[in-house]
C-alpha cells in the first residue's frame, strides 16, 4: 500500500495558501481531473494539499515529464493491482501537451478502467492534449485551471514571511505567480542583511541572479521552441500582434502561440485587446537586458545605413518596419518607440506631425532630442502643448506667434487650440477669435479640453464664465458654442454645464439632454468623456441631498462606465481613475482612502504638471477626508500656485478654502481668514456652493468667522433688505449667497469635527482609528495586516499606541474604552 510520506512539510498552513477548493469540488464529481497551469504556478502544491486532507488515502505520484511511458504505466498498473478496488488517487505530473499514440492509448484505456472510487489527476503546463478532448466534451474529464494568488493572499504571505518588500508591489510585479511570490518573499525576509542592503526595491530584487536564473530555468526554458522564439522577438519589440509577426518578423502561424502564452500567464492583452505584451514580471526581467543591448549597440542602431552584416542591421530594419506597421494600424506610442529606438529622426518627426492631436495627454513620453524644430503648425502645436504641460506661457505664446496668420483650416484650428490653452488670453477674447475663425472655416474642433484635470468645467481653461450673467447670456453662449464647434466639443460643454449646475445648487434645472448624456454609455466614447461621466455620477451619489431620480440608471451607468475605464491604458486616465475610486465610497471609506494613499506614497515628491493636476486635486480631497492635514498642506503648497498660474478659478477657490479650513484647525485664525476672503474673491460671480460645504466643522466655523468679519466691515451692505425668490443662487447678492453657503455647510459640519487642543494631545491617528475599528470586528493581527497592507510589526505598534492613549492594557479594555469615548459605535 502506497502511503503519502513527504507532503506534510510542503503543506503546513503557514507560508502556504490553500487553493484546493475548485480541485476538491471537481474530484467529488469526476473520475478524472486535468489541472492546467504555468510552471511554478502552484499546481503541485495544490494537489499535495488536497492529498494531505485525505492522509489515509493511498496516492501514487508519477512524472510523465521525467519517466518514460513504459515505466510510469507499469507503476500505475502495479499500484492499482496492490490496492484492489478501494479508494485511491493516481497523480500524473508534467503531462506533455502532445501525446504519442502509445500515451494516448494508455490514458484513454485507463479512463475506461477507473472504478467509481478511483481518481485520476493529470497535471500539466500545457492545454489539454487533443487526444483527451473527446472525454472532456463527454464529461468524463473536468478541466481545472490553477488560480493565481490574489493581492490579499500575497499580503498575508508577506506578513508571515516578514518580508521588507511592499506586498502590493510584489503582487503587481508577479501577477500573483505563486512560485515567484514565494521566492521573492523568502529572499527578502528579515533580517535585511541577507540582501546586502537596507534599502532595496522590488525591481532590484528581480534583477538578482538567483531570481533571473529561477525564472529562466523553471519557467522560460520549459516553453516550446515556437513560444521561446516569439519571446525573443519581443525583447526587440515589446508589443506584438499575429499580423505583425507574419509581415515583419516572418513568424508564421503564431495565433495559437499567443493564446497559449496568455494562458500560461507570460503574455497579457493590452490596448483594448488589440495587442499582446509581456506580463509585468517578464517586462522587469528583460528590461535590464534590453538597456544593456541598447547601450552596447547604440551607435550601430543610429547609423543603420552604414551597418553591415545581418545582426544589428536586421534589428534596425525590423524595428523600422514594425514602426511603420504600428503607425498604419493606429498604435502611435508603439510606432514612436520603435522609431526612437533606432534613432530615425525623420520617421519619428513625421509620425509626430501625422498624429499631433493624439500626442498631448496620451502618456506617450516624447524624446526631447527628436522633437521637430520646424515652423509647421503641427510642430508648433506639439511644442506649445509641451509648454502648457509645464505652464511655460512664454514658450506657448512664442509658438502662437510662429504660426502667425493661418491660411488653412488646419492651421487656424491649431492656432485656436493653442490660444484656448493660454490663460493669459481672456475667455471673451478667445470666443471672438473663435467667431471669426468659424465664420471663415465653419465648425472647428478643440482637441483637448479636459487635459489632466478631473472636470471639463476647469480643464485646460476655466469655463465658469459661460454659465454666469443670467439665463439669456447663458443660452447665447451655449448656442454660440454649439454652432462654432464640433459635436464632441459640445458634449464637453454639456459636462461642464452639469458640473456647474451641481456646484451651484441647480440640479433641478439641468436640461433633459444633459441627463440623457450623463446616463448613456457609449463604449466608443473617448476616455475623457467616460471619466467626466464617472466623476459626476460619484459626485451626485456622494451628495447628502441626493434624490431618487434615475437612481437605478445612475448605479448601472456608474458600474458600466467604471468597467470601460478599467480597460483604458492611458496613464493620465489611470491616475485619475485611481484617485476617483478612492473617493467613490461615501461614508466609511477611510480604509479605502488610507490604503490608496499609502500605496501611492512613492509619487508624493512628484511635481504638479498639467497632466497630473487632476490627480493631485483629488488626492488633496482624499487626504482631507481622512484628516491627513499635513499631507493636504503639502499638496496645497503646490496646487495653489499652479492654479493661480493657470488662472483656474474653480480649482483655486476650492484649494484656498481647504487651506483656510486647515489653518483654522491649527489655530491660525488670521491666515485662515485671508484664505477664505481670497477664495470668495476668486469665486466671484460663479457663486459656488457645494465645495464650501465639504470641509466639515472646520469649514463651517471658517465661514462663520468670515460672515462676522464681512458684516462688521460692510455694515451697510449686510443690513440691506433681502429678497427670498431669486430663482437661483447666481442671482443672489453676496450677503444672501453667503447665508446660503453657511446654511448648507451647517448640514455637513459634523463630517470632520475639530478637536480641542487637549484632545489633540492624546487623539488617535487616522491609522489607529482604522485599526481600532478592525479590532472591534474581531480581526486578528494577521488579518489586519492583510486588510490594510501593513507589516505585522507596524500593526502591533499601532495597537500598543492605542493602549497607551486610551490608558488600557488589553484588547477588551481598548474596545470598551473606545465605545465609552464614542470612538466606536455600540452594537
Amino acid at each position: 500500500m502506497a502511503v503519502q510520506r513527504k507532503e506534510k512539510s510542503l503543506t503546513e498552513e503557514k507560508f502556504y495558501i490553500d487553493k484546493t477548493e475548485e480541485l476538491e469540488q471537481a474530484l467529488k464529481e469526476y473520475l478524472c481531473v486535468y489541472v492546467e497551469g504555468a510552471a511554478s504556478s502552484g499546481k503541485s502544491t495544490s494537489i499535495r494539499m488536497a492529498c494531505r486532507k485525505h492522509e489515509n488515502l493511498p496516492a501514487l505520484f508519477v512524472s510523465a515529464g521525467r519517466e518514460k511511458p513504459e515505466k510510469y504505466s507499469e507503476r500505475i498498473r502495479r499500484f492499482r493491482e496492490e490496492e484492489g478496488d478501494g479508494k485511491r488517487w493516481i497523480v500524473v505530473e508534467n503531462l506533455p501537451g502532445v501525446l504519442t499514440e502509445r500515451e494516448s492509448g494508455f490514458f484513454l484505456s485507463l479512463l475506461e478502467q477507473l472504478n467509481p472510487e478511483e481518481r485520476l489527476i493529470l497535471e500539466s503546463r500545457e492545454e489539454i492534449p487533443e487526444a483527451l478532448l473527446d472525454p472532456l466534451w463527454k464529461g468524463r474529464i473536468q478541466l481545472v485551471v490553477q488560480p493565481s494568488l490574489t493581492r490579499e493572499e500575497v499580503i498575508r504571505l508577506a506578513a508571515e514571511r516578514d518580508s521588507f518588500l511592499n506586498p502590493s508591489e510584489v503582487y503587481e510585479a508577479t501577477g500573483g505567480w505563486a512560485g515567484c511570490v514565494d521566492l521573492l518573499l523568502r529572499l527578502t525576509a528579515h533580517p535585511r542583511v541577507r540582501m546586502g542592503t537596507n534599502n532595496i526595491s522590488i525591481s532590484q530584487v528581480l534583477q538578482r541572479n538567483e531570481v533571473k536564473c529561477y525564472l529562466e530555468t523553471e519557467i522560460l526554458q520549459t516553453l516550446r521552441p515556437s513560444e521561446q522564439e516569439l519571446l525573443r522577438e519581443m525583447e526587440l519589440c515589446p508589443w506584438m500582434h499575429p499580423d505583425l509577426c507574419r509581415e515583419v518578423f516572418e513568424i508564421p502561424d503564431v495565433g495559437t502561440v499567443f493564446e497559449t502564452l496568455q494562458r500560461k500567464g507570460i503574455l497579457i492583452r493590452c490596448h483594448k485587446n488589440r495587442l499582446w505584451k509581456r506580463a509585468a514580471l517578464f517586462e522587469k526581467i528583460f528590461s535590464g537586458v534590453e538597456e544593456k543591448e541598447q547601450n552596447d549597440s547604440g551607435v550601430i542602431l543610429k547609423n543603420s545605413e552604414t551597418t553591415s552584416g545581418s545582426g544589428c542591421f536586421g534589428k534596425t530594419e525590423k524595428l523600422r518596419a514594425a514602426g511603420k506597421w504600428f503607425d498604419e494600424n493606429g498604435f502611435v506610442g508603439q510606432a514612436l518607440y520603435c522609431l526612437e529606438k533606432i534613432g530615425d529622426r525623420e520617421g519619428y518627426q513625421e509620425c509626430l506631425r501625422a498624429h499631433y492631436t493624439e500626442i498631448p495627454f496620451s502618456g506617450i513620453a516624447l524624446s526631447g532630442e527628436l522633437l521637430p524644430e520646424d515652423s509647421s503648425p503641427q510642430s508648433c502645436y506639439l511644442r506649445g502643448m509641451e509648454a502648457v504641460n509645464h505652464h511655460d506661457w512664454t514658450a506657448l505664446e512664442k509658438e502662437i506667434r510662429t504660426i502667425g496668420k493661418p491660411d488653412t483650416k488646419q492651421a487656424a484650428e491649431i492656432c485656436l487650440n493653442l490660444t484656448f490653452a493660454d490663460p493669459l488670453i481672456p475667455l471673451e477674447s478667445w470666443m471672438k477669435q473663435l467667431k471669426q475663425t468659424a465664420k471663415v472655416y465653419g465648425p472647428l474642433q478643440l482637441y483637448h479640453i479636459l487635459g489632466g484635470s478631473y472636470t471639463f468645467l476647469c480643464g485646460l481653461r476655466d469655463l465658469s464664465e459661460l454659465f454666469v450673467g443670467g439665463r439669456k447670456a447663458e443660452r447665447k453662449n451655449a448656442e454660440f458654442w454649439r454652432s462654432c464647434l464640433d459635436s464632441d466639443t459640445w458634449k464637453a460643454y454639456q459636462f461642464a454645464r452639469m458640473e456647474f449646475y451641481l456646484e451651484t445648487k441647480q440640479r433641478d434645472k439641468l436640461p433633459e439632454e444633459d441627463w440623457r448624456l450623463l446616463l448613456s454609455v457609449d463604449p466608443e466614447d473617448a476616455w475623457t468623456f467616460l471619466f467626466a461621466r464617472y466623476w459626476l455620477l460619484i459626485k451626485i451619489r456622494r451628495s447628502p441631498d441626493v434624490e431618487e431620480r434615475f437612481h437605478e440608471e445612475r448605479e448601472d451607468t456608474e458600474h458600466s462606465v467604471r468597467e470601460l475605464l478599467a480597460q483604458e491604458e492611458n496613464i493620465v486616465c489611470q491616475r485619475l481613475l485611481e484617485a476617483a475610486d478612492a473617493l467613490r465610497t461615501n461614508g466609511g471609506g477611510e480604509k479605502i482612502l488610507f490604503s490608496w494613499l499609502r500605496e501611492k506614497r512613492a509619487e508624493w515628491s512628484d511635481e504638479i504638471r498639467e497632466d497630473t493636476v487632476g490627480t493631485w486635486f483629488l488626492r488633496s480631497a482624499a487626504c482631507y477626508e481622512i484628516q491627513q492635514y499635513d499631507r493636504v498642506d503639502k499638496i496645497l503648497k503646490k496646487m495653489v500656485p499652479f492654479a493661480r498660474s493657470g488662472r483656474r478659478s474653480r480649482i483655486l477657490a476650492e484649494c484656498l478654502f481647504q487651506q483656510a479650513a486647515i489653518n483654522w484647525y491649527r489655530g491660525n485664525r488670521k491666515k485662515s481668514l485671508q484664505d477664505v476672503v481670497e477664495s470668495f474673491l476668486v469665486t466671484g460671480e460663479s457663486h459656488y456652493v457645494k465645495f464650501y460645504t465639504c470641509c466639515g466643522r472646520n469649514g463651517y466655523e471658517v465661514l462663520e468667522e468670515y460672515m462676522e468679519w464681512f458684516s462688521s466691515n460692510s455694515p451697510d451692505t449686510w443690513s440691506r433688505k433681502k429678497k427670498y425668490k431669486y430663482g437661483n443662487v447666481l442671482n443672489m447678492p453676496l450677503e444672501d449667497y453667503m447665508n446660503t453657503v453657511l446654511r448648507e455647510a451647517k448640514k455637513t459640519r459634523g463630517q470632520a469635527a475639530k478637536r480641542s487642543s487637549e484632545e489633540n494631545e492624546e487623539a488617535l491617528t487616522v491609522t489607529e482609528m482604522i485599526v481600532l475599528k478592525e479590532l472591534n470586528t474581531g480581526m486578528t493581527n494577521e488579518e489586519i495586516c492583510a486588510d490594510l497592507n501593513l507589516k505585522l510589526t507596524t500593526v502591533k505598534g499601532h495597537i500598543y499606541s492605542i493602549y497607551k492613549k486610551l490608558g488600557v492594557k488589553s484588547r477588551v479594555q481598548a474596545l470598551l474604552m473606545g465605545k465609552e469615548r464614542g470612538l466606536l459605535r455600540e452594537e
